[in-house]
């Protein structure tokens, strides 16, 4: 069964832009209602943690919108890494 909301972390290199589609197709068909996928790894965070300034491009999914990674604050910073480990 697929809950009605997920916060997914995928790997940019496991899968082809195809088989990343059809994982948002085959969740939106089974009434997904809020997918918030992140391609980025905890240690890019981390790296982005102690060196914001080589990351200003740096988007995250945060509780349905997206963000700058380093403009959010310590506390919201902790729960994306957070959130990524749990992958």
């Amino acid at each position: 069964l697929f809950a009605s909301n997920a916060n997914l972390t995928f790997d940019k290199t496991a899968m082809s832009p195809e088989t990343f589609a059809a994982v948002f197709r085959v969740y939106a068909k089974k009434c997904g209602h809020l997918l918030q996928p992140n391609c980025n790894s905890v240690e890019q965070l981390l790296e982005a943690q102690q060196h914001p300034e080589r990351y200003q491009h740096l988007i995250v999914k945060v509780c349905g919108f997206s963000a700058r990674f380093v403009a959010l604050s310590k506390r919201w910073q902790d729960e994306v890494i957070a959130r990524h480990r749990l992958k």
